[in-house]
Order: C-alpha cells, then structure tokens, then sequence
C-alpha cells in the first residue's frame, strides 16, 4: 500500500514553526531529502505524489 505523502502547503507551514527536516521525515515515515524536494520542488502535490509511488518500493 502506497503512503501517503504530506501536503507541501502543511510541510512549508510546519517549517516555519522551527520543525526541522529530521523531524518532519521521522513523523511522515520518508526521508528527510524528500521532505525537502517537497517544499522545494515546482512541481504539483499530485506530481510528486505520483513520482514517490512509482519510485518508493
């Protein structure tokens, strides 16, 4: 079953209450580098979604 993957509006929010990426990763059980490609990224949520359910095993 495919996760899903937090809201980049919540992530960029959470962010800027002082959580660090670490600790984002740890509560939506994925990697902190990807919490970052999240907030970071131009791409739509369900672009990104789509990518890490075709590429997370």
């Amino acid at each position: 079953m495919a996760r899903e993957l937090p809201d980049r509006n919540e992530l960029v929010r959470m962010r800027s209450q002082g959580w660090r990426l670490e600790d984002l990763g740890r509560k939506y059980m994925i990697p902190g580098y990807m919490v970052w490609a999240i907030i970071t990224s131009e791409v739509t949520d369900a672009e990104a979604e789509a990518f890490f359910r075709e590429n997370t095993p």
